[in-house]
């Protein structure tokens, strides 16, 4: 989580999940020459994605934004559908907490659902 909370290509799709370094200064009246400011911002950055990773809006609002991030970024409908197909398993399993299969096995089911490499539409 730490990794996730710190670094900053992940902050994309955290946007609206986690504090800002003005926020905090701001709203827990930090002052901006604390020693302290990085320390207190990632604790507070990780109880608040700890909170929101556990519930089910909170994922849901994860997934969204890296969802809109990475479809941004793609171009060719091949690769769209791809990652669409990936992205779409892992969100399935983890929200259903699966544990009747794996996730690969969860990500081959969706490779089916999409028709994965066999037709665009």
């Amino acid at each position: 989580m730490i990794s996730i909370v710190t670094d900053p290509d992940y902050s994309d799709f955290l946007e609206g999940t986690l504090w800002s370094k003005d926020e905090l200064i701001e709203y827990a009246d930090i002052s901006v020459d604390d020693e302290s400011l990085e320390q207190k911002l990632m604790i507070l950055n990780l109880k608040q994605f700890y909170e929101t990773a556990l519930t089910e809006q909170g994922m849901a609002n994860i997934f969204h934004n890296m969802f809109s991030e990475v479809l941004l970024s793609l171009r060719p409908v091949e690769e769209f559908k791809e990652v669409l197909c990936l992205l779409s398993a892992c969100h399935s399993y983890i929200l259903n907490n699966r544990k009747d299969i794996s996730l690969d096995d969860e990500i081959k089911r969706y490779e089916e659902l999409f028709a994965l490499g066999e037709e665009i539409r």
